[in-house]
């Protein structure tokens, strides 16, 4: 264990008192070259190496549905990454995962590069805890939890006599962003969206008959399959509304509906704000737009023409050489070109934003075509999954931009 404090990152950011003995492990030998080594400054949105810096890497943990069923959640975390969380200047721009044993929680190599606003919400988190009483007292590490089936991501503080668990945004079921919670409180606020996960994880295995209540975007997963139809979802995003997105609430199931029509029409229902509609084209895909993004400006229901040919998304995915393996700067870049102020990455923090199609390959000759159109009509829908992509309108330095993931291909 470093004994450094992490004021060492944060130093740039906090003022105030930055006392708090919040440390770190030793990062792994040669991580750091392996980070550099996978960099793509253009997807981070940074024109020069020099100008980003990595910050404060820490082990990220993951707990397995079965065993925050049966109350167990930080005895259960197993070590899978370490996260060298990415910064310019003051600015979060990104995060870069190398993935670990999951005995040991050695590094093994270069797993992704994400863009998200991880190192600024957990900047953030650190703000609130470095206030904490318990914080003057022992010396806590900073690691990162994941529990992917329940959308649960936080900064976690593990001390030697207690755990202080900070969720980041967006969170929902009761919880709220950037306040301190204990393992068991945690475990009592995830406990029902836990159940209906486990639910629907047997009803997948065919054990059981459909759980009653889903969680909205298990739910059109869920109907996906079950029609063999498609979604795709706009939305603000947490900086804009300050709450969890709709599509982590619950919904009910029902048995009576039996055609993609009648699901449209429950959609409606149970999606207050939102406008449901089938395409005009293939009415097996149902596009989901907050009605709040209906004015003309927005950048989805522009109009443009544009020629790509290459990966849907210009992720970094090299061969043992070190050369780029995709295609193309991915087709968000391609129409960002076109219109302005769209582009690849996420809000969100872990397994909810960790995700992007970076295997698809797309060829694209549009003719005045909405941009809705254009990130939709080329996808092959054999084998993709259910939600085709997510659209999530936010704001960065006061200026609104919209994210754009596509989900990728079933595995």
């Amino acid at each position: 264990m470093i004994r450094r404090k992490i004021t060492l990152w944060l130093a740039l950011i906090l003022s105030g008192n930055c006392d708090a003995a919040i440390v770190y492990p030793k990062a792994p030998d040669r991580g750091r070259q392996i980070v550099y080594k996978n960099l793509d400054l253009k997807f981070l949105g940074v024109s020069r190496i020099e100008d980003l810096a990595i910050v404060a890497p820490h082990r990220g943990y993951v707990v397995g549905l079965t065993n925050l069923v049966a109350g167990n959640m930080l005895s259960a975390a197993k070590p899978y990454c370490w996260r060298y969380p990415l910064s310019q200047g003051t600015n979060g721009v990104g995060v870069a995962v190398l993935n670990a044993d999951a005995k040991s929680g050695k590094a093994r190599g270069f797993e992704s590069l994400e863009k998200s606003g991880f190192a600024t919400e957990t900047v953030e988190a650190l703000r609130i805890a470095e206030q904490l009483p318990q914080i003057k007292k022992q010396d806590y590490e900073l690691r990162y939890l994941n529990i992917p089936a329940v959308s649960f991501v936080a900064a976690w503080l593990h001390g030697e006599s207690d755990d202080i668990i900070i969720p980041l945004p967006p969170t929902f079921g009761g919880l709220n962003a950037n306040q301190p919670y204990s393992e068991s409180r945690i475990i009592s606020l995830l406990k029902a969206s836990a159940q209906t996960a486990m639910k629907w994880d047997e009803t997948i295995k065919g054990n059981i008959k459909e759980p009653e209540m889903f969680m909205c975007v298990d739910y059109l997963f869920a109907m996906g399959q079950k029609f063999m139809c498609h979604f795709t979802l706009e939305y603000r995003g947490y900086a804009l509304t300050g709450k969890s997105s709709v599509f982590n609430s619950m919904v009910t199931n029902d048995a009576n509906v039996t055609t993609i029509p009648l699901l449209v029409a429950k959609l409606r229902r149970d999606l207050p704000g939102f406008n449901v509609a089938q395409n005009s084209k293939n009415p097996k895909i149902v596009h989901i737009i907050e009605q709040a993004l209906a004015e003309k400006d927005y950048v989805l229901n522009k109009r443009t023409s544009l020629r790509y040919s290459g990966n849907l998304v210009g992720c970094v995915v090299k061969d043992e050489a070190g050369r780029n393996l995709v295609k193309g700067n991915g087709l968000v870049v391609a129409v960002a070109e076109k219109v302005g102020v769209v582009l690849d990455g996420t809000e969100e923090a872990g397994s909810q934003g960790a995700f992007n199609d970076c295997v698809t390959v797309v060829a694209v000759n549009a003719s005045n075509a909405t941009v809705r159109s254009i990130l939709t009509d080329c996808i092959p829908l054999g084998g993709y999954k259910t939600i085709l992509w997510r659209a999530v309108t936010t704001k960065a330095e006061g200026k609104p931009e919209v994210l754009v993931q596509f989900y990728g291909p079933k595995k």
